[in-house]
């Protein structure tokens, strides 16, 4: 599990901490105040690129929890920043006094997530983000904390072994040992209504913004994604670079899956030229505005 960015003390250390200062059901109702989003996948598929294109675009609004780990810290790793650095013992006691949320071991190192930690987001008004092991969230759904839960899958197995060959950071071992790891997770993802999420990572750009969108729309169902459009023009491509299925996605929200049927044609959809779609009152190329008023070439920002 990843912890990065999300600042604040941990459990068993610093005076701030809720349970640290004895304000655990403090600790615990400011957990359940707002819904925290959990991500998970195998290592490889891209779910860091994936959150920090989330982060740079939504920087008051997200937070990392911060986890902790009895390992001992690598080269250029802060303690409270990327992890929070604990001892087996310390760890093991904060896990029967209830404090974390889930917990696992891995090359005989423990790894978890506290309720403080969590607690430490949301007490900036952010929304709080946990990248976690399949087997972390199945421990998490043993609790009430009713996160959203998203899995990140690689297009294939094979483009994960060179996603991990190409880190050019594992022994062979390792590597197997991941690649099965990756073998069981998936399986996992693949069981219906594990998840409320599953995104394949075949393309970054279209993947962040189905992620995006998603998660725009769980926290806010009333409000639209308002730049989809914007993000679009913002990558390069022209109307016709895109395929019928970026029309259907990027325009109406709805599943990706179903842009190919005859309602989402070429009339009355609101998906190509004409009744709301892309290219007038939606709008690709006016109103909404790729090159007029919304934009990426004229006062939006992103050239």
């Amino acid at each position: 599990m990843v912890a990065r960015l999300g600042p604040g003390p941990g459990p068993t250390s610093g005076s701030a901490s809720c349970h640290a200062t004895g304000r655990r059901d403090e600790c615990d109702t400011m957990v359940h105040s707002m819904r925290p989003l959990v991500l998970s996948g195998p290592s490889g598929c891209g779910k860091s690129t994936l959150l920090r294109l989330l982060f740079d675009e939504f920087p008051d609004k997200f937070g990392f929890s911060v986890s902790h780990t009895t390992r001992s810290p690598r080269p250029g790793e802060v303690d409270g920043k990327h992890y929070h650095f604990t001892s087996k013992e310390e760890m093991t006691a904060a896990i029967e006094r209830g404090e974390f949320i889930e917990n696992a071991t891995f090359s005989n190192n423990m790894y978890g997530t506290s309720k403080a930690a969590v607690a430490t987001v949301q007490s900036q008004g952010k929304i709080c983000v946990l990248d976690i092991e399949v087997q972390g969230v199945k421990q998490v759904k043993q609790t009430d904390l009713n996160p959203l839960f998203i899995f990140i899958k690689p297009p294939s197995m094979e483009e994960l072994e060179k996603r991990l060959r190409d880190r050019n950071t594992e022994t062979e071992d390792s590597l197997q040992r991941r690649l099965t790891t990756a073998r069981s997770e998936l399986a996992y993802a693949d069981i219906p209504d594990n998840f409320h999420m599953v995104l394949i990572n075949d393309n970054l750009e279209k993947a962040y913004i189905r992620l995006r969108d998603f998660i725009l729309k769980e926290i806010n169902p009333d409000t639209s994604s308002p730049s989809s459009a914007d993000f679009w023009c913002c990558l390069g491509t022209s109307t016709t670079d895109r395929t019928s299925d970026d029309y259907y996605y990027v325009s109406t929200n709805a599943p990706h899956d179903n842009a190919s049927d005859a309602s989402a044609g070429d009339t009355g959809g609101g998906v190509s030229d004409s009744g709301g779609g892309c290219d007038s009152g939606g709008g690709f190329d006016s109103g909404g505005g790729c090159d007029s008023g919304g934009g990426c070439d004229s006062g939006g920002g992103c050239d």
